[in-house]
């Protein structure tokens, strides 16, 4: 079944198209500053830990009504991460 309606389209497209933008601005970075390596691996790890950030923040607010408030949070997140498939 290929068109079996998994697949959310739109976001797969902004997905692909982030990727591509994100490479060719990434590319052009890299040909500017190659002979500033230090100032790529700032740049790159900055950006490693704002996507991290990003992530735990809103993986966090999971809604969860199994366990209480304040337990809730990383309880959702430990079920989400290792429950059985």
């Amino acid at each position: 079944m290929p068109f079996s309606g998994l697949v959310v389209w739109q976001i797969a497209v902004e997905y692909l198209l982030g990727g591509v933008i994100g490479g060719w601005v990434g590319e052009h970075l890299t040909r500017r500053l190659w002979y500033k390596n230090a100032t790529l691996n700032c740049i790159y790890s900055a950006l490693i830990v704002i996507v991290a950030i990003y992530m735990i923040y809103h993986n966090v607010n999971i809604p969860c009504h199994k366990y209480g408030v304040f337990y809730c949070k990383i309880q959702c997140l430990i079920d989400l991460l290792f429950r059985p498939f």
